[in-house]
C-alpha cells in the first residue's frame, strides 16, 4: 500500500503509534523488506472494499513437529488441537512466512502425518 494511503489511514481513524507494529525481514528470506501492520478497530464497508486492492491474502499454515505443513498433511478428524501460534515469535521464527496465520497442531495419540 501506497505510504499516501496509509497516511490516510492513520489520520482517518486517529491511529496511535502503539497501533501499528513494523516487521523487517532479511532481504534474503522474502520478497518485501518491511510490512506494517495497522490495527484499526473500526471500519465501515466502503473503506474495506476502496482499499481492497491493497490486501493481501494470506495463506493458513500449520506447525507440526516443529515443521510448517500444508493442511492436507493430516486429516481433520486425527486432529486433537489447533493453537495459534503467537505472530510476534512466529515472524521470529519462520521470516515473512510468520505473516500466514500458523496453527500449531496436536494429533490424537497415536496418529501421525505422513512423511510427503
Amino acid at each position: 500500500m501506497p505510504d499516501r494511503e496509509i497516511a490516510n489511514i492513520k489520520t482517518t481513524y486517529h491511529i496511535d503509534n502503539k497501533d501499528v507494529t513494523k516487521f523487517e525481514f532479511n532481504k534474503d528470506s522474502c520478497s518485501v523488506s518491511t510490512v506494517e501492520c495497522i490495527n484499526v478497530k473500526e471500519m465501515t464497508r466502503e473503506d474495506r472494499e476502496s482499499w481492497s486492492e491493497y490486501a493481501v491474502d494470506m495463506l493458513m499454515l500449520f506447525l507440526y513437529d516443529g515443521k510448517l505443513v500444508p493442511k492436507d498433511y493430516f486429516h481433520p478428524s486425527d486432529l486433537k488441537s489447533l493453537t495459534l501460534y503467537p505472530k510476534k515469535e512466529a515472524i521470529k521464527k519462520f521470516g515473512c512466512k510468520g505473516l500466514a496465520t500458523i496453527f500449531e497442531v496436536q494429533l490424537k495419540e497415536g496418529k501421525t502425518i505422513p512423511d510427503k
